[in-house]
């Protein structure tokens, strides 16, 4: 949410070395509103592929939230997902912050759905295998996740998704992405189908 593509391009490089080809795609929830930010997400995906290819969504945060809300209007030939520290349900964070006025105007939109439940009510659940990379290695803030583990941002039970396997690496929220584990355990879930993009 508040990161640019650059954040990804240590992760983009790991998963080109493990022999993927991946597209970087950017938004900003200040500028956009979640709408807007879905529908261009579409479009690249939509431009980038050719038809029936092979292919798989890597997200991060609200990356994942974004692909989720797209699943329906993607391109066929979707084979995989990995969601790095992904919020499948309202993470109580957001929902401490939906009130705050500097949280509403730097987040738009977005960021109050974050806090919704009728919102993650709402997405699609993908039907493909899922792969969640939870972090935990963040402080742990008992006013807000007791002893629950937490990548700083989101708690490990928020990052759940009903069929989805959830796999712990000690990383936080905003550079798990960088983590070499995660890299790796990307680059061997995906490697399944081969031909991936």
């Amino acid at each position: 949410m508040g990161r640019t593509r650059a954040s990804l391009l240590i992760l983009r490089a790991r998963l080109a070395a493990g022999g993927l080809e991946p597209r970087l795609f950017g938004y900003s929830v200040a500028r956009e509103s979640f709408d807007e930010i879905v529908a261009r997400f579409v479009a690249m995906a939509t431009e980038a592929l050719r038809a029936s290819e092979p292919y798989a969504l890597v997200g991060h945060s609200l990356g994942n939230v974004i692909a989720r809300a797209a699943l329906p209007r993607l391109p066929e030939g979707l084979e995989r997902m990995v969601m790095l520290a992904p919020p499948n349900r309202p993470p109580r964070l957001a929902s401490k912050l939906a009130a705050n006025p500097l949280f509403s105007w730097l987040t738009g939109d977005a960021g109050q759905r974050l806090a919704s439940p009728d919102f993650y009510a709402s997405l699609p659940v993908p039907r493909v295998p899922v792969l969640v990379l939870a972090g935990t290695g963040g402080p742990r803030a008992a006013w807000l996740h007791g002893d629950e583990p937490t990548d700083g941002v989101v708690a490990v039970s928020e990052t759940q998704l009903e069929g989805a396997e959830v796999v712990t690496v000690s990383a936080i929220h905003t550079l798990i992405m960088n983590d070499r584990a995660v890299a790796r355990a990307t680059v061997d879930f995906l490697s399944v189908p081969r031909g991936l993009r």
